[in-house]
Order: structure tokens, then C-alpha cells, then sequence
């Protein structure tokens, strides 16, 4: 009896299987199926490089705060310029109090590269104000007025 109900369940299914109604066909939507590349794999430009200083001043940034007798300037590639505050040897007026609002004296030394340690260079007093030859290739040191190093920039 069990072998009957088998054969009846099986007889069904089959003919359930074998119907003449086609079978509905599938038919995606447009871009369904699709690979679509997560956010984090999509390609971006890179993050622009910060430009390197044009005489390389930040491998030397060490100095800072060193005594200028630590500094070898005949070891440096470039062309270096030394400043360091000064001031000259003329006396206060009265009648000239507006002299204390005058910019800074400062010492100015340049220095070659390959020029040798205790080789003269070129040491003068002038107005910080008339500094204006800019050279990107060329080292600044600014010192203090006890000797220090305090700055070190291109130009």
C-alpha cells in the first residue's frame, strides 16, 4: 500500500514537471548582475607631494637651537648666508627718538660652499629692511644675539 502512494506522489510530480507551459524566461534589469567595483578599490589620485624647499634647508633643521661654533660651513653644499642681530656704534640722539622704531641692524656673513672653515667671508652690518636679494638656492641661518641658531629657511 505504501509502494501505491509512492508511485502516486512520483506519477504527479512528474507530470506536474512535464506540463506544455513554457517556462517564464528571465530577463535581468538593466545593470542588475552587473560587477560593480566597491568604493574602497576605486581608483583616486594621489595625494599631491609636498614640495620639497629648493636648497634642501630642512636637513638642517637640526641646528636649531645649537651654538654657531657646532655649525661646519665648509661642509655645507650651498651657499650659506649667516644672520645675526647686531647693532652700530653710533650714539642715541635726542633728536631722534624715533630711532628705536628704525628696523633691526642685523650682521650679514655669506659663506661659499667649499670654502674653507677659518677662509674670510663676507661680513657686513646693514638695515634688515634692505635684504631683498632672494636666492632659492641658498641657506639661511638666523641666529640670536647671543649666538644660537634660531631659524634656518632657503632664500
Amino acid at each position: 500500500m505504501i509502494r501505491f502512494i509512492y508511485s502516486v506522489i512520483l506519477a504527479s510530480i512528474c507530470m506536474a514537471c512535464s506540463s506544455t507551459t513554457p517556462a517564464s524566461r528571465y530577463f535581468p534589469q538593466p545593470g542588475q548582475g552587473q560587477y560593480r567595483q566597491p568604493q574602497y578599490l576605486t581608483p583616486a589620485p594621489p595625494p599631491p607631494v609636498r614640495p620639497l624647499d629648493s636648497c634642501n634647508a630642512q636637513f638642517y633643521r637640526g641646528l636649531v637651537g645649537q651654538h654657531e661654533g657646532v655649525i661646519q660651513f665648509g661642509a655645507l653644499p650651498l651657499p650659506v648666508r649667516v644672520l645675526k642681530p647686531s647693532a652700530t656704534e653710533e650714539t642715541e640722539s635726542e633728536l631722534l627718538p624715533q630711532i628705536l622704531t628704525l628696523p633691526a641692524f642685523v650682521e650679514v656673513r655669506d659663506f661659499l660652499p667649499g670654502q674653507e672653515i677659518y677662509g674670510p667671508s663676507v661680513s657686513t652690518v646693514t638695515d634688515i629692511s634692505v635684504l631683498n636679494d632672494f636666492d632659492a638656492k641658498r641657506i639661511n641661518i638666523e641666529l640670536a644675539a647671543d649666538g644660537y641658531v634660531q631659524q634656518i629657511r632657503c632664500g
